[in-house]
């Protein structure tokens, strides 16, 4: 390979200059094309050729909005003409760009919200892993007056779980938490003196939530009949649907730098 002295051709994926020539590409009328292989990334391209890069952000952003409006993941590779393993490897990858829940709440919260108003809800759901005899726990901190999830978390239907997401969230003063009749509940808002209100009746909205999750997520559409094989992908799952529909503003500004020739809707 013979390195390129022109300053004129720079890498399409990372916009080095430090290309070399790399063979030709062949068509099938004999027609032959220089291709270069970048230094510094390791990838080869065609000069003038961006079309690849280009159709990737259009299926990354297909794919992610597809996925969080309810589709499955193999649904989402018929669409995107992609394998459901690549399109899981891509849906890792758009979280790790995103914030957690946690994070998205606490900073689109309204800093005039008078913390008398302070309504949270505990709840959990289920879902399955591998098969309906082996089910997964989704307890849940939802804010009822601002209408997002503060925080969630995966387990067993024990007090170590909700003791987890409780420590995570327990400095929120002059909050008041409605939860159901399950006693764990109860048992741990008690020996910490927190101020609770039990009853159905008052965790109405979280249930709005746990719905929106079974409508914009294909893995739980039919919690009888639907499973999940991987727990990160239910968590990864969860917490896309949520910065989705909840957070809009946040995906937006997080996304956009990786989808630079489509842009991202949320």
């Amino acid at each position: 390979m013979t390195t390129n002295t022109s300053s004129q051709i720079c890498c399409k994926y990372c916009s080095s200059t430090l290309v070399v020539k790399d063979g030709f590409r062949t068509n099938k009328i004999g027609g032959r094309t220089q291709r270069y292989k970048c230094r510094k990334c390791n990838k080869g391209f065609v000069e003038g050729d961006r079309r690849y890069a280009q159709r990737k952000d259009q299926r990354l952003c297909v794919l992610f909005q597809e996925y969080t409006d309810g589709k499955s993941i193999r649904g989402v590779a018929r669409s995107v003409n992609l394998s459901h393993t690549t399109v899981a490897r891509w849906l890792k990858a758009i979280d790790k760009e995103l914030p957690e829940v946690k994070e998205a709440y606490e900073m689109s919260k309204e800093d005039d919200e008078p913390p008398q108003k302070r309504y949270l809800v505990y709840d959990e759901m289920w879902h399955f892993l591998e098969r309906k005899e082996n089910k997964l726990l989704i307890i849940k901190l939802y804010d009822s007056i601002n209408n997002k999830l503060v925080d969630f978390i995966l387990g067993n239907r024990d007090e170590k779980t909700f003791l987890t997401i409780y420590k995570r969230n327990k400095n929120r003063a002059n909050s008041t938490y409605y939860i159901d009749n399950w006693t764990t509940f109860e048992t741990v808002l008690k020996a910490n003196n927190e101020r609770y209100v039990i009853g159905k009746e008052n965790t109405y909205p979280i249930e709005q939530h746990n719905s929106n999750t079974r409508h914009y997520l294909g893995r739980f559409i039919r919690r009888t009949k639907n499973v999940s094989r991987s727990e990160q992908m239910v968590a990864i799952s969860i917490k896309l649907m949520t910065l989705r529909h909840e957070h809009p503003h946040l995906v937006a500004q997080y996304l956009t730098p990786i989808f630079p020739r489509v842009g991202i809707a949320a």
